[in-house]
């Protein structure tokens, strides 16, 4: 495979993400919502036929509203892979524990799966490390996306679903972001 250029981080597109599963262990339970919030290719949301509904733990169905109606027509994830790629290659992955959570599921479906993942891009920024970082010390007692939103009075409507978790995501993001240049 021939190398890539190197895109340097400043120039790098970020690209808000949030996957939705069938349980919490990545490798093990798989994909059934993706959503990608992307600077320069917009929005995208993409539910994904799971392969091994044996392995899927009701609560995590649960929370992500999963039914079998709704993903009729869902895709095998082999089947996005590509639009999936294009969408996390050279840029700057933003998402609440996209660190400890949506890449590993990424990862753990290729491994899965045997699908390539050396265009997936290996920079991120944390909203839940951000929320450690600034929001504890201000009192903030839970850093997870609800409480986050809740201290910004952002509306927490649609949580759990890919595409408005991103959103929230983003303007957590923005919010903390912007605090941080105002007292600069």
């Amino acid at each position: 495979m021939a190398r890539r250029n190197f895109v340097p981080y400043r120039n790098r597109p970020r690209v808000f993400f949030d996957v939705e599963t069938t349980g919490l262990i990545p490798g093990f339970h798989e994909i059934t919502e993706l959503a990608f919030l992307h600077d320069e290719m917009g929005p995208w949301s993409v539910r994904v036929a799971p392969k091994h509904m044996d392995r899927a733990h009701e609560r995590a169905l649960a929370v992500s509203r999963y039914n079998e109606k709704d993903w009729a027509g869902a895709l095998p994830i082999e089947e996005v892979w590509e639009a999936i790629c294009v969408r996390l290659e050279d840029t700057i992955i933003i998402g609440h524990n996209v660190a400890g959570f949506d890449l590993p599921f990424i990862k753990g479906e290729a491994r899965m799966k045997s699908l390539p993942t050396e265009r997936i891009s290996r920079a991120w920024e944390d909203t839940l490390g951000l929320a450690m970082t600034h929001l504890v010390p201000r009192g903030l007692r839970s850093v997870s996306l609800a409480s986050c939103c809740e201290h910004f009075e952002i509306s927490n409507e649609g949580q759990h679903h890919a595409y408005e978790d991103v959103l929230r995501c983003k303007a957590v993001y923005e919010r903390i972001t912007k605090r941080q240049q105002d007292l600069l």
